[in-house]
């Protein structure tokens, strides 16, 4: 049996060995304290930041919304200034060729009645659209012409054509011009489509932004509730350990 010097020999060990084991578990448990009290600024300052990176985009985001509400502003207000002109062109045209028909319609008509005139009557009507006295007509009933008359018909026979040749040139041009327009309207609508889904493009990118800083924000509050109650669950065991010997 061992004697009481060696029993307290041993008893000193053991309390040496247990005091030794205690002071690096307190070690332990403060240096699990200070890295999880890091960890914890660390996510404080990482949801500060995006904060701060959400307080800016927001701000951002308002003055382009608001510059792109004015740019929608003006260009709603160019939009019916250009289709209040267009629908007045439209009105100026349609009355145009409106009266053009009327024209032709009475000079095809007036054409169409000649072949049924008498001689006479054919005479008086050549005067009077020439602004020049009838021509006679003989007793073999062929007109007898006079020479302003005749200057003036031969002037009509050769303006006739040029002018119908002019108006079936005016007549394509218009034609090129209406498809030039209609062309333009479709780029113009083209256009107007592709603005739009930039705004709803930017808008999906801005709702995609504010959702991951959201949830950067709410990554770093769970880690730091999670850190926070880790540590003082340690802190805990520790106080409670110390507290026995």
């Amino acid at each position: 049996m061992a004697n009481p010097t060696e029993v307290q020999k041993i008893e000193t060990d053991v309390v040496k060995v247990y005091s030794f084991t205690k002071s690096h578990l307190v070690l332990v448990a403060l240096l699990a304290v200070a890295i999880f009290g890091c960890v914890h600024l660390y996510d404080a300052r990482q949801a500060d930041k995006a904060d701060a990176t959400a307080a800016t985009s927001a701000a951002i985001a308002k003055e382009r919304d608001a510059q792109n509400t004015q740019l929608q502003q003006q260009n709603a207000l160019l939009q019916a200034q250009l289709a209040a002109n267009e629908a007045q062109q439209e009105q100026t045209a349609a009355a145009l060729i409106a009266a053009a028909k009327a024209i032709q319609s009475q000079s095809a008509a007036q054409v169409a009645k000649i072949p049924t005139l008498t001689p006479p009557a054919l005479a008086i009507q050549w005067g009077q659209i020439a602004q020049e006295p009838a021509p006679a007509i003989d007793a073999a009933g062929m007109f007898q012409v006079p020479l302003p008359l005749a200057q003036k018909s031969v002037v009509a026979l050769l303006e006739v054509p040029s002018l119908t040749a002019q108006n079936q040139k005016l007549t394509d041009a218009n034609t090129a011009l209406s498809g030039a327009l209609s062309d333009s309207d479709k780029q113009l609508d083209s256009e107007k489509a592709a603005h739009l889904g930039d705004n709803q493009t930017c808008a999906a990118d801005k709702k995609a932004l504010n959702d991951e800083i959201t949830k950067v924000k709410k990554d770093a509050r769970r880690r730091s509730i999670k850190y926070m109650l880790f540590g003082g669950f340690i802190v805990e065991a520790a106080r409670i350990y110390l507290g026995h010997p």
